[in-house]
């Protein structure tokens, strides 16, 4: 019963493994090499209203001008790829208040810099990734001798500022370990967002750690770092880390708001929520959960949640249980509703997560032997084949006794053979070890066109979508 099974659903997903092959290089990610970039973005600076970054280097290029004090003020960027900055470091981001932006002409004030973001950024749905932000490093292209030391660090530093649908992940942000060039605010998104709003964005996994021992005042959110007559509503935190951070003790020596440190009456935080933090030590006696206040100019908190309570005189947070994840509906329509799954919501411009994904996933011949060969994309080969999946994980919530993995061979379109496995996966976890599944195609004439595939399925009634395509062609 079991096979027939597999063999139908194989027939099924035959048109929609097309589909996903066709629409795979259209969600490809540009991966920044850390070279200076020899781009010609940006170049009708003067002249154009919008501007599109395309891939990895125009984005390095776009921080690189705001740097050079190019404000974007009146100008819109929107991002059309998700980038892996894959951890070059980012000593300065978008927009900085450095030893050199803090001059006499803009009175020796934050808010004065030479260097700051004044204009839209657009993520359009798109995630930057893997962003390494160290302040006792130097900047991957950028000339420390020529900036000098940032005391702001976040990927934007925002005034007057939008940024909007955009999502940062893998986040590893290094304080300044030096008291002269000590950290004042910090942030995963921004290190300061005034006069600015940000909506519909998220950090997921963001590491803080180092700091000055005489800092005498450092203020950190992970979205924003210094948040003050500016705007937030639809964002969320999910996975943040500050138990690296080595500020000095004392009074005001460390701030924390885990969303951000928010002041100013006209500052608001609206559908906001944070989750899976992780903190200890003494530097935390400041730690107040989703928000902090600045005592005598609290923002506006609507419909905020964490997993330590605060209040404020303008508002406050609610608690967020581990068991509670059924905020949708409470934080409106810029969610969706990731219940089912047992998970927290996501952002509504966010696609959904596969019901099933995995590490790594590798084809190979003659597997286990002295004779094998891991297959690329396009080789064509008989015989045994064995594909290997690693960390292969279930997202669905629910704990499956007969999670199914299939293995098979199109060739002119039509399913020539197939394999499966059983496999029991736990709610929310990674099976034990790999999984291997072995197809003979010893017999099977390959011709232009043909191709292997990987899907997963829970049972008959639910078709997973495709874990994995691998191309076969001549």
């Amino acid at each position: 019963m079991k096979k027939t099974i597999c063999l139908i659903l194989c027939l099924i997903m035959i048109t929609a493994a097309l589909s996903v092959m066709a629409s795979a290089e259209a969600d490809e990610i540009s991966i920044w090499n850390g070279l200076d970039v020899d781009s010609e973005w940006g170049s009708d600076y003067d002249s154009a209203s919008t501007f599109y970054i395309e891939d990895a280097d125009d984005f390095i290029k776009f921080r690189n001008m705001v740097m050079d004090e190019y404000s974007f003020s009146g100008k819109t960027i929107t991002l059309n790829t998700d980038i892996d900055l894959d951890n070059y470091n980012l000593r300065y981001g978008v927009g900085g208040f450095t030893t050199t932006t803090n001059t006499s002409s803009n009175s020796g004030n934050w808010y004065h810099s030479l260097s700051m973001f004044y204009g839209v950024f657009d993520g359009n749905g798109h995630v930057i990734k893997n962003i390494t932000m160290n302040q006792n490093e130097d900047d991957a292209v950028l000339d420390t001798a020529t900036y000098g030391d940032c005391k702001m660090v976040g990927l934007f530093y925002a005034r007057a500022a939008t940024i909007q649908n955009l999502g940062i992940e893998n986040v590893t942000v290094t304080l300044a370990n030096s008291g002269t060039a000590r950290t004042d605010f910090a942030g995963g998104l921004c290190s300061v967002n005034y006069l600015s709003g940000i909506t519909n964005c998220f950090v997921k996994n963001i590491t803080f750690s180092g700091g000055s021992a005489i800092t005498n005042r450092m203020r950190l959110g992970v979205i924003s770092g210094y948040h003050r007559a500016a705007t937030m509503k639809n964002c969320y935190v999910n996975g943040a880390d500050f138990t690296g951070i080595t500020v000095g003790k004392g009074q005001g020596a460390l701030q924390v708001g885990g969303i951000a440190y928010a002041e100013e009456a006209g500052t608001k935080v609206e559908n906001c929520y944070i989750a899976n933090v992780v903190k200890d030590g003494p530097n935390f006696e400041k730690y107040n959960g989703a928000i902090l206040n600045n005592n005598d100019k609290d923002a506006t908190l609507t419909n905020v949640y964490s997993e330590e309570h605060y209040a404020g005189s303008s508002g406050s947070t609610a608690l967020l249980d581990i068991e509670d994840v059924t905020l949708a509906e409470t934080l409106g329509a810029g969610f969706r509703d990731m219940s089912a799954r047992k998970q927290y919501p996501l952002l509504a411009w966010e696609e959904l997560p596969p019901a099933f994904e995995c590490e790594s996933m590798k084809v190979y011949k003659n597997y286990g032997t002295s004779n094998e060969v891991e297959l690329s994309d396009g080789v064509v080969s008989g015989g045994e084949l064995t594909a290997v999946i690693s960390g292969f994980k279930n997202n669905t919530g629910d704990a499956l006794e007969n999670a199914v993995v299939n293995f098979s061979c199109i060739s002119g379109g039509k399913l020539v053979n197939t394999k499966s496995v059983f496999v029991t996966v736990g709610e929310n976890s990674a099976a034990d070890g790999d999984i291997e599944v072995t197809l003979d195609l010893t017999d099977v004439e390959f011709a232009e066109g043909d191709f292997l595939q990987i899907v997963t399925y829970k049972g008959a009634d639910e078709v997973i979508p495709l874990l994995k395509v691998k191309r076969i062609e001549k």
